[in-house]
């Protein structure tokens, strides 16, 4: 080959190499900007890679995750990410774990019809997950949820998900006494729930999570001050996370404290001004103290974050009452 031939040829693959660099950067990039919990970013990120290679399955998987979070959801597209992902390779667990994410919210926002045409590929798709990553605690908690969550004529069992409750207990015994207390909750044996949850904050006292689930659950059997220990000690360990503030106000709020729990959430919300229920508690305690005014606020406040569901319609009604 001539010097000259051979020149044009050389660049060539000096600017695919650099193209190719270039987009790995944007998709690392964009993980990272995911990973901090910076969506709106790491969706403009995305959408960018996957418009200048449509062949990045990683960068597909991860919008599928972002439109199926509560703040972006948009199932549809959702799932029609997730199977651009899995159409370009199917051997990753973590693409099946979110296609079963992805149908669940579907199916649990569908008529019945559908959701029992839907619910055996989410079973499938999380056996999938599991099937090509028996270590993933994420996979095995799809399965586990799957099992606890379906009626029988769809798959549910809960000898399956006490299975999947003990294969998570191998792999790491905090999220094991996790899943467990889930369990426990769903089968209203509150005792037993308790238990597992105080097993989970012996297991791993510096992980928040469990403070957290261990503060809702004293909220929901009116154990108030033992919600608030518990909602402090998350707080400690993770003040900036708004949960630790808004289940304060949750315990006071039970406790007959409303503009103490106004504070709480009010305080969450100055880190998180999506935090829907956050903002929904909130005008539940300005009608509390018949601050009616900054209660229709408060609810019109809560609409423009979560505009569709129960709570929404709730809130159209309180509107119409506070005028």
């Amino acid at each position: 080959m001539t010097t000259s031939r051979w020149l044009p040829t050389f660049l060539l693959g000096c600017l695919i190499a650099a193209a190719t660099t270039a987009n790995a950067q944007t998709t690392a990039e964009g993980i990272k900007l995911f990973e901090a919990k910076q969506y709106k970013e790491a969706l403009t990120c995305f959408e960018s890679v996957v418009g200048k290679n449509k062949k990045d399955a990683v960068a597909w998987s991860y919008l599928a995750a972002i439109h199926v979070r509560r703040d972006f959801r948009d199932i549809d597209k959702a799932e029609d990410e997730i199977d651009e992902a899995i159409d370009l390779n199917d051997n990753i667990s973590r693409y099946h774990l979110i296609r079963g994410q992805v149908l669940g919210v579907k199916a649990q926002n569908s008529e019945m019809v559908k959701a029992a045409f839907i619910a055996p590929k989410v079973k499938s798709a999380f056996l999938r997950a599991v099937e090509l990553d028996p270590k993933s605690i994420e996979a095995r908690q799809g399965l586990f949820s799957y099992y606890l969550m379906a009626p029988g004529v769809m798959g549910g069992s809960d000898e399956e998900a006490l299975k999947q409750a003990k294969e998570i207990s191998a792999l790491d015994p905090y999220q094991g006494h996790m899943v467990q207390a889930t369990y426990y909750q769903r089968k209203n044996e509150p005792a037993k729930a308790e238990d597992e949850l105080l097993q989970a904050v012996t297991a791993n006292p510096q992980k928040p999570d469990a403070l957290g689930r261990l503060g809702g659950f004293y909220n929901s059997q009116k154990r108030y001050d033992d919600a608030l220990c518990q909602f402090k000690k998350f707080a400690e360990l993770d003040p900036k996370n708004p949960w630790s503030l808004a289940g304060q106000g949750d315990a006071l709020s039970g406790k007959g404290s409303y503009k103490e729990a106004a504070e709480k959430y009010l305080a969450a919300l100055a880190i998180d001004k999506t935090f829907s229920g956050a903002i929904y508690a909130l005008a539940q305690s300005y009608e509390k103290q018949e601050l009616k005014q900054r209660a229709k606020e408060t609810y019109q406040w809560f609409l423009t974050v979560e505009p569709k569901g129960s709570r929404a319609d709730n809130a159209e009604k309180k509107i119409k009452e506070l005028n």
